[in-house]
């Protein structure tokens, strides 16, 4: 069952879901482009969820990942990661839409 709109998001991320996974595209804002410090950092926890992904670590990955999204919105590989781990995690609704936001940030 999909958490409520007031629910944590069970991406990891610690925002809302109505905040963050639950967002429609109508409500999501329009990403900034991060800076250079955010990119870096993005990049750092996307490896590192990587990695937590290859240990069988899934939920440490979707932590991971969930920052990585949070930093710089337009990560997509970010995104489409975050998803794969969430579907494996059984959070299919998480999922297809971090799945949907990595396709919208790059079709």
């Amino acid at each position: 069952m999909p958490p409520g709109r007031n629910d944590p998001c069970s991406c990891g991320s610690g925002r809302k879901f109505k905040h963050c996974c639950g967002k429609t595209p109508a409500d999501a804002p329009v990403a900034k482009a991060p800076t250079p410090d955010a990119a870096r950092d993005a990049h750092a926890h996307y490896l590192l969820g990587q990695a937590l992904e290859d240990q069988g670590l899934l939920e440490r990955a979707a932590e991971s990942f969930g920052r990585a999204t949070a930093l710089d919105p337009k990560f997509a590989d970010a995104h489409n990661d975050l998803g794969q781990v969430l579907l494996r995690l059984g959070r299919t609704d998480a999922a297809i839409a971090s799945c949907q936001r990595a396709l919208a940030v790059r079709p």
